[in-house]
């Protein structure tokens, strides 16, 4: 179960923090045995033969290439049995608050015992993995809890429907930013058709002798932009409801997983 450690790294911080006098006594024992491995192989110790220090030449030799390969193995053994787990969590990448994707060991009698939340988990790989998007290991209880996503509990027809819905939507969005892009690159040449349309007006008036419309310039700029509230409107968006039948749309049903 890989809830407490990630690496060897984390469980040698973890037994330095927890049990110093442990740690101490393990680097303690570590330079002994380098010591003493160091005293009999020099003319203090032991008279190795030929044959041995070839051994132990070779040995060190291909430990490089063996040990990869040996750890890679080992490690293969430990989890050939494991169920892996994909933990799923793309509000928390979104947020820069964690990973969008984590990946989990669990020992097949955790995952047996597991409960479930609303949904259940996603049977991903041809079946060989499971995804979910919440995950809780309680460390006290030996507990697992799993939720899996909603929308794999959803038939054909209604997945259908969202993707429809999601196109048209953002159809329309693409074609209001770029009606909003037009507007903008517009707003020097509607400040200077305000000018000239309060300019005109203070013309107007002079000549027939009358006060100019305080009103004018907010008249002239309420023309100018007239076209522009409009691109400023959602409601016109096309609306989920409009694409699902509720009366007659069926839903999938939340039952558990069976194991393989």
């Amino acid at each position: 179960m890989r809830a407490t450690f990630a690496d060897w790294r984390d469980r040698l911080t973890f037994i330095v923090s927890e049990s110093p006098v442990l740690a101490g006594f393990l680097l303690l024992a570590v330079l002994g045995v380098v010591v003493g491995l160091g005293w009999l192989f020099t003319a203090g110790g032991w008279d190795l033969p030929s044959w041995a220090w070839s051994l132990l030449g070779g040995y060190l030799v291909l430990l490089p290439a063996l040990a990869p390969s040996a750890y890679l193995l080992a490690r293969w053994l430990r989890r050939r049995r494991m169920v892996t787990v994909y933990l799923c969590n793309a509000e928390a990448h979104a947020t820069n608050s964690g990973k969008a994707q984590e990946k989990y060991y669990v020992p097949p009698d955790v995952w047996a015992r597991k409960s479930i939340g609303k949904y259940a988990p996603t049977p991903i790989n041809g079946g060989s993995a499971w995804q979910v998007r919440e995950y809780d290991w309680d460390e006290d209880t030996r507990t697992l809890f799993v939720e899996g996503t909603p929308l794999p509990e959803v038939n054909d027809d209604r997945m259908f429907t969202w993707k429809t819905y999601v196109e048209d939507i953002y159809s329309d969005l693409i074609a209001k930013h770029h009606a909003l892009n037009r507007a903008r690159d517009r707003m020097s040449k509607m400040a200077v058709d305000v000018e000239q349309a309060s300019v005109n007006e203070n013309a107007e008036a002079r000549e027939r002798g009358l006060m100019m419309d305080k009103n004018a310039a907010k008249d002239a700029w309420s023309d100018a932009t007239s076209d522009l509230d409009d691109l400023s409107e959602m409601e016109d968006l096309p609306n989920v409801d409009d694409y699902i039948d509720a009366p007659g749309d069926d839903r999938g049903d939340d039952g558990g997983e069976t194991d393989e």
